[in-house]
Parts: structure tokens; C-alpha cells; sequence
């Protein structure tokens, strides 16, 4: 819990700070500064999958659908056996499944119908 919040939202650069300090917004339910979190953490390292499969969770949750399914397939162009987008990819993807969001590793799992509940912090 300490090491949460020693992170310094405006000078963190790292890729692996960046990524905690999303889903800290994330469970915090600021997931405009969330979304942005995750562009940087992209941008700090655009060769890993995790960022854009929570950028893509995010906009998932925004009903933005055709934008997740894009960064949902980017971490897998990335890596082919990235579990979390490929659960994510898969869901999204079919008429017959229904589930939970996967934020990747150590991340919550979000109900897909929390997407309207807080549209203004989206």
C-alpha cells in the first residue's frame, strides 16, 4: 500500500510505475486520467502488451468497442499468447459470451456493465 502511494502521478515515467499508477486510477474510478496513464505507459514502452490491453479495457468501458477491439489486437500482435487480451479479444468479440473485463496481471476484473455507471469520469 505504501509503495502505491509513494508513486509521483506527474514525474513517473517508467513503464512499469505507469502501469501501476492506471489501475490505481482505475480502482479509484478516474478513468479519463486512466486512459491517459496507459497512453503514456505506450508511449514509455511501446513494446509491451499490457498497456494497450488496459487502454483498450478502458475504452471498452467508455463504449468505445471498436477502439478496444484495436488495442485488444495490438497486444496480441505484440504477444500472440498475452492471455488477458486474448480473454478480453474473445469476449468482445462473441455474440454468446459474457464476462468480466481482464486488466491483466495483479489487475481487478471489471463487470463489462460497469461501462455506463460513471460515463462522466470515462
Amino acid at each position: 500500500m505504501l509503495e502505491r502511494e509513494g508513486i509521483d502521478a506527474k514525474t513517473v515515467t517508467d513503464y512499469p510505475s505507469l502501469i501501476e499508477l492506471a489501475k490505481r486510477y482505475i480502482s479509484d474510478r478516474d478513468f479519463a486520467t486512466a486512459r491517459e496513464t496507459a497512453r503514456r505507459a505506450i508511449a514509455a514502452d511501446p513494446a509491451r502488451p499490457e498497456a494497450y490491453n488496459l487502454l483498450g479495457a478502458l475504452l471498452e468501458m467508455d463504449h468505445q468497442r471498436l477502439e478496444a477491439l484495436k488495442f485488444y489486437r495490438a497486444a496480441l500482435d505484440l504477444d500472440p499468447t498475452y492471455k488477458p487480451a486474448g480473454a478480453n479479444l474473445d469476449r468482445a468479440t462473441s455474440w454468446n459470451k459474457f464476462g468480466k473485463i481482464d486488466m491483466g496481471p495483479d489487475g481487478k476484473e471489471e463487470p463489462a456493465e460497469i461501462l455506463g455507471e460513471n460515463k462522466d469520469e470515462a
